[in-house]
């Protein structure tokens, strides 16, 4: 059919999906974080990402959140009825009351709302830098998730009945996110005191910091190489066991698996 330029009135190429392909190969970014989350000054980072929130009687909201993986402190977290447009573009209005520095990044994944033309218009409006997560890699924006992880297993918000009182739930946790729980990874000290801590550094000290972040940046790539080392390894093992070993003794061909 490509040959001879025959066409089907059964399956005929979508204009939409067609414009859908195009605005993302148009308007992706790339990632200008790659998993350095801690190796930035206050402020100068902001990651964001939505997820679902499940409430009261049988009631899905959406909600959207911006993190500073520097200090760990949220930032905004704002609910909606529906996870589009709309909501991102609240969500970097939200961001405003705690602005991040001028040329900061903004880190997100390749969700199609942070593809949309009017979406990074605003961005550039903030005078921000927009990044996106590598296709299919959740660890490129890791301490987001995360944060949704801690929040969904400490909030107790599947308990409201309203939007309205969902988001009054989340606002009171953002306060004791921010001004009351204390971090492991940050001397015990809560965002809010991380920051203050940050800040008061002279050049000299934030230098010697950020050669502590660098190092355990370095220790994870490391382990996490390793890690993956040792995943394809057990990997190739088990399939080996599987197909009768590398002679083939049972008819299987290990160069057709190969990791």
């Amino acid at each position: 059919m490509n040959k001879y330029g025959i066409r089907t009135t059964i399956r005929h190429p979508s204009k939409n999906r067609k414009a859908m392909k195009e605005l993302m190969e148009r308007n992706r970014k790339a990632n200008l974080l790659m998993q350095r989350f801690r190796l930035h000054r206050p402020n100068e980072v902001r990651l964001t990402d939505v997820t679902y929130l499940d409430y009261g009687d049988d009631l899905r909201a959406y909600g959207s959140a911006s993190v500073d993986p520097v200090t760990g402190r949220l930032v905004c977290f704002i609910v909606s009825e529906n996870n589009d447009l709309q909501l991102a573009l609240d969500t970097l209005e939200a961001m405003d009351s705690y602005p991040a520095k001028s040329g900061a990044i903004l880190h997100s994944d390749q969700g199609l709302l942070y593809m949309t033309d009017d979406f990074q218009a605003a961005v550039v409006e903030r005078k921000l830098q927009q990044s996106m997560s590598r296709r299919g890699n959740c660890w490129d924006n890791a301490v987001q998730e995360s944060f949704f992880g801690h929040f969904k297993d400490e909030c107790h918000y599947e308990k409201c009945e309203t939007l309205e009182e969902l988001q009054k739930c989340i606002d009171e946790y953002s306060y004791y996110y921010n001004n009351e729980r204390g971090m492991w990874d940050r001397g015990r000290m809560t965002p809010t005191e991380y920051e203050k801590y940050l800040e008061g550094m002279t050049d000299a000290e934030f230098s010697e910091y950020l050669a502590v972040e660098e190092n355990r940046y370095e220790e994870m790539k490391r382990q996490s190489a390793e890690n993956a080392h040792k995943a394809a390894k057990e990997y190739r093992e088990f399939t080996e066991k599987s197909i009768g070993g590398k002679d083939n003794e049972t008819g299987g061909s290990f160069k057709e698996v190969q990791v």
